[in-house]
């Protein structure tokens, strides 16, 4: 009787350390890091393979373009460029400016929560071939 009770403690114990193993996983793999104080306050987590980015984007009016800064996750600039939505020449307005967390896939293009994917001016040639790849529009 003794022995069957000591298993079931180890296999309570064993239970109960996997339990919280896994919860701490998900606490650390869902928690938003802090943000630098350098970064504007609306910039986006993005989360990648190893590390992180925080990403913000705007509209400047008087070039009439969207601009969008990417940081490394301890707030060094790590670029900023202007950006063009994807099949279209006129930019997205500020209220529309929300960015996915699963942008940065690659460095080219941005995507926004409502689907529209931004791409970097720098790339643009790059950018738009790849994506009319993706959608079957190359000829």
């Amino acid at each position: 009787m003794r022995a069957q009770s000591n298993k079931r403690q180890r296999l309570l114990v064993v239970l109960l350390t996997v339990a919280l193993a896994a919860a701490s996983y998900v606490y650390w793999a869902t928690r938003i890091p802090h943000r630098p104080s350098n970064i504007p306050e609306d910039s986006t987590y993005v989360p990648l393979d190893k590390t992180y980015k925080w990403v913000h984007c705007w509209l400047d009016q008087q070039r009439r373009v969207n601009r969008c800064s990417v940081y490394q996750s301890d707030g060094t600039l790590y670029f900023e460029d202007d950006y063009l939505p994807y099949g279209s020449a006129n930019p997205i307005p500020t209220e529309r400016l929300k960015i996915s967390d699963r942008s940065l896939a690659d460095n080219w293009i941005i995507l926004l929560q409502d689907g529209t994917q931004l791409m970097r001016h720098d790339f643009l040639d790059r950018t738009e071939h790849m994506l009319n790849e993706r959608r079957g529009r190359v000829q």
